[in-house]
This record gives structure tokens, C-alpha cells and sequence, in this order.
């Protein structure tokens, strides 16, 4: 299982996505929320960017910057929360997550509350 999140900023924003070992998906905004299914390309290259993280511990380093982004990751039994800037190792695997969140969040409406 991939778990990511992303929160924080001026805007206050929350997003997230998890995705299964079979590529079935789920990303979520405070709105909108769509399933659907990763390539096998698209899988495989996040696993391979995922898989040479070895920045796994945690740190509280930049969460004292007015609106920060708070950025959680879960990969393989490792679990780790960012704040601000992120460890290098991350850069790709978090670009390719964004990018998924917005690809398939863009698709769908927002959710009406009466």
C-alpha cells in the first residue's frame, strides 16, 4: 500500500492519495474525491522511485514556517512525516504522486453539500 498526503499552505489545503498493490487508486481533496486505476507503467515507476528512498525518519525541521506544506508518506511498512522542504530522495516519488492527485482530480466535480 502507498499512502501520501499533502497539507497546509496559505490556501490551507488537504490532499491525499492511497493506492493498492494492484494500482487501484483513491485521491481525495477537501471536495472531491475519485477512484481509479494506475498504468502498470505509471506503477512501476512510482515503486522504483519510492524504493530508493532512504529518508524514512521523520522531522519536525520547517513546521515553524508560516503556511508550510505538511507532507506524509507511507511506503513498505515505513512512515514518515515532512514539513516545508523536502529530503531529496522524495523530490520524484512526490512530484509523481502531485501529479496523479491532480490528473485525476481535475476529472471530477465537487461535491455538493445542502
Amino acid at each position: 500500500m502507498i499512502g501520501y498526503e499533502k497539507s497546509g499552505g496559505f490556501a490551507g489545503i488537504q490532499r491525499s492519495v492511497s493506492i493498492d498493490r494492484d494500482g487501484q487508486a483513491r485521491a481525495a481533496s477537501a471536495a472531491v474525491t475519485a477512484d481509479f486505476q494506475l498504468t502498470d507503467d505509471e506503477l512501476s515507476l512510482l515503486r522504483r522511485r519510492l524504493g530508493a528512498i532512504s529518508t524514512w525518519n521523520s522531522s519536525t525541521d520547517g513546521c515553524d514556517v508560516a503556511d508550510h506544506f505538511t507532507y506524509t508518506l507511507r511506503y513498505r511498512g515505513h512512515h514518515a512525516v515532512r514539513c516545508h522542504t523536502l529530503p531529496r530522495d522524495w523530490e520524484p516519488a512526490v512530484t509523481q504522486l502531485d501529479q496523479i492527485i491532480d490528473r485525476h482530480l481535475t476529472k471530477v466535480s465537487p461535491t455538493t453539500h445542502d
